[in-house]
This record gives C-alpha cells, sequence and structure tokens, in this order.
C-alpha cells in the first residue's frame, strides 16, 4: 500500500514528469494541490499554462488532465483524495462502533481488493486482525422516497 504522499507523487509524474514534480515538490501541499500564486499574488512555482495546459470556457478545470481551484492546482486523477473516496485505513484501536461496512486490502500488485461481505462493526476487528483487511467504509442505508 502506498503512503498519500507516494500517490500524489505519482500522479503527477504519470502527469507531466519527474523533473517537472520535483520542481513543483515545495509548493505541493498534503492533498496534492500545488500553489502558483502566493497570498500577495506573487507566482511561487509553475502555472498551470507554463505546463502548456490551457484553461476551459467555464473557467473551473484545466484542458489535459489538471483541475484548478483559486491559485491552486492538481492533476484531476487525485480527486477525491481528501477523503480517501470515502475509505478509511484500518486502526483496531479506532474501529467504528456502530454500522455496517464493506472491507478491502491491497493486493501485492496494487490493485484494491474489495472483500465480497458486508460487515457488522462488531466483526470488523477479526477482519483486520485475523483476516488483513486494511480498509473499511461505510454502507449507508438510502433513504426511503418521499413520493
Amino acid at each position: 500500500m502506498k503512503s498519500k504522499q507516494e500517490v500524489i507523487q505519482q500522479h503527477y509524474i504519470d502527469l507531466l514528469n519527474a523533473d517537472k514534480f520535483f520542481k513543483l515538490k515545495p509548493h505541493i501541499d498534503e492533498d496534492g494541490w500545488c500553489l502558483m500564486f502566493d497570498e500577495k499574488g506573487e507566482k511561487v512555482s509553475l502555472t498551470f499554462k507554463e505546463l502548456g495546459f490551457e484553461k476551459d470556457p467555464l473557467g473551473k478545470t484545466v484542458a489535459g488532465g489538471l483541475t484548478q481551484k483559486g491559485h491552486k492546482w492538481r492533476p484531476k486523477s487525485l480527486a477525491g483524495l481528501e477523503t480517501n473516496n470515502g475509505w478509511t485505513i484500518a486502526d483496531v484501536t479506532k474501529l467504528p462502533t456502530e454500522g455496517i461496512y464493506n472491507v478491502g486490502y491491497f493486493l501485492d500488485d496494487g490493485t484494491f481488493h474489495l472483500g465480497n461481505d458486508e460487515v457488522e462493526w462488531y466483526e470488523l476487528r477479526e477482519y483486520v486482525v485475523d483476516f488483513g483487511f486494511t480498509h473499511y467504509q461505510p454502507i449507508i442505508k438510502p433513504e426511503d422516497p418521499i413520493y
């Protein structure tokens, strides 16, 4: 399993290249956003335009695989990074005390394996400790329709 920082690095390298990533790295925050301008409006890193990307007509995304938020940008492929797409890394000392969960783990080749079972909260410890599951995600019961 890769760390969050390793995932960010790989996505930048895949989109740009290693040389550009290492030039940008000092300006990339913990959620993968690269700061282009500081609070004074001074340029601090390469902008997406300098990297060869152009802004779309609505100004929300950048063509070519980048997303912009204010004076920051990052690869579109990092969407969901802040929440790990709803998955929690299992810590046996901090498991939930209610609910039903999907569970999964990473295989040696880096692919994620989703378990077949819906796991009750009181079974999570067994799945993590005995079966090696590393992540869980709550299964949220949908609300009933109003009409």
